[in-house]
């Protein structure tokens, strides 16, 4: 569980600066790519409830994935056709833990 928790990264690749962006961004970003390898069970909550959910990628771009810096990469909310990110999650009214209101998670290590 560790391990996939090492390299949670993102659904779409978005570096941490643009998530500040106020237009939905792509999820191709020169310099990034990812290949994906698994994630946990699917989690089925009630109302109140919480949970943890991880999703597993490994980076397979030339360019480091550094959190907390210009080149963090976050696990975004994106629309149906899985390049349109950064757009704020109908769901995100109830999501206590999430990083923002258009990203679920960043990378639980400093450096994938």
């Amino acid at each position: 569980m560790q391990r996939i928790l090492t390299t949670v990264a993102a659904l779409s690749l978005i570096v941490g600066l643009m998530a500040g962006v106020a237009t939905p961004a792509s999820a191709t970003v020169g310099g990034y790519d990812s290949s994906y390898f698994g994630e946990s069970a699917f989690l089925d909550l009630t109302a109140g409830q919480t949970g943890q959910f991880a999703v597993g990628f490994n980076n397979t771009g030339p360019t480091g994935w550094v959190r907390g810096s210009g080149s963090q990469v976050d696990l975004q909310i994106c629309l149906a056709d899985k390049v349109t990110c950064g757009t704020t999650s109908p769901n995100s009214a109830w999501a206590s833990t999430w990083f923002s209101p258009t990203v679920y998670a960043t990378a639980s290590t400093d450096y994938v």
